[in-house]
């Protein structure tokens, strides 16, 4: 992903491709205007270089640019950064592997939030949050039979 989101940052992109035409616009009418030809010229140029080559040259002429990252490269960043996003869990019927969850992304003031149980099975605990509820054995039975637990 690209962002030359202001006029400085445009003109040092455009500068740096050697296409002072497209450095010199200077209102966003006139790179509306001129958005599929750039795109073009951006387009070829970017296959000419690698991912990492790209990021380095833009982030040095002060562009803010990333490569669009897989779920599990950018969680592995921010992993790598001592944050702990996922955790693996035993799951039921999953052969024995482990699953990969999803934790909070945020921090609390005493701590981080954990998983402390495998999460249930489909309907595990029906019964009983139905119970709790105050239903009877009987017209548990009876939502059943209907479809609609």
């Amino acid at each position: 992903m690209l962002g030359a989101f202001n006029a400085r940052q445009h003109e040092r992109l455009w500068t740096a491709l050697n296409r002072p035409d497209f450095a010199a616009l200077s209102s966003w009418d006139e790179m509306h205007a001129h958005a599929n030809t750039m795109r073009e010229v951006l387009i070829k140029e970017f296959a000419t270089r690698s991912v990492d080559d790209l990021e380095l040259w833009l982030h040095g002429l002060g562009i803010p640019a990333e490569r669009v990252r897989t779920i599990d490269e950018g969680l592995a960043i921010v992993e790598k950064q001592g944050r702990r996003l996922t955790a693996e869990l035993p799951m039921h019927d999953s052969g024995g592997k482990p699953v990969r969850v999803p934790l909070a992304p945020f921090t609390l003031s005493r701590g981080t939030a954990e998983i402390r149980s495998i999460p249930p099975r489909f309907g595990e605990h029906t019964d009983a949050v139905l119970s709790s509820l105050g239903y009877d054995p009987e017209t548990i039975l009876a939502l059943r039979a209907q479809g609609a637990v």
